[in-house]
């Protein structure tokens, strides 16, 4: 039942949502381009920043209206999965951690680094090679992969690659788990 409803109310959050996302930019530019033609530059460039704040404020109205709904399509369609006993968050969501590790961890040091007054470059030549590769290695191991997966983050955003890995890490059946209860 909870798939019946959350389904289709996923679907109808990702058609409302992104077609006012693709569709309102594009009319701002309709409008920006028919303002400088029919009444010229002065009131083209006024209605640059005026429409982009009207996106923005309709983006963001967007987003508190749809937030709930998409909260909820996530609870109607979210499964349990079994999981290891003694496993720690990092451990279950091995993607998630390589996002954190590589989205919040460098620029976090390099803060720290400005703070203290160590020169940045130094930070953003240590800490991936001395933190975030290992790291990343450590979730490829979790997933049961060559660590030459780890060539993909020398390219920008080709580390989004790794996502999609699957994780070839065996995870034990319920019923492997409770042998010793039937006898």
């Amino acid at each position: 039942m909870k798939k019946v409803i959350g389904y289709p109310l996923l679907i109808l959050v990702i058609i409302v949502s992104w077609g006012i996302r693709i569709g309102l930019p594009i009319y701002g530019i309709y409008y920006i381009v028919t303002t400088f033609i029919d009444d010229g530059v002065v009131d083209g460039l006024i209605s640059i920043p005026l429409v982009m704040i009207a996106v923005g404020i309709i983006e963001w109205a967007l987003d508190f209206i749809i937030f709930p709904f998409a909260l909820l399509a996530t609870f109607l369609l979210d499964q349990e999965r079994p999981t290891e006993p003694g496993k720690g968050w990092f451990q279950r969501h091995l993607n998630w951690t390589v996002v954190i590790i590589w989205v919040l961890l460098l620029p976090l040091c390099v803060i720290i680094a400005d703070i203290i007054g160590i020169p940045i470059d130094i930070i953003i030549l240590v800490v991936p090679i001395l933190i975030i590769l290992p790291l990343t290695g450590w979730a490829l191991k979790q997933k049961n992969r060559s660590l030459w997966w780890l060539l993909l983050f020398i390219i920008p955003f080709l580390w989004l690659v790794y996502l999609g890995l699957e994780n070839r890490s065996p995870i034990p059946e319920l019923a492997e788990l409770d042998t010793n209860e039937g006898e």
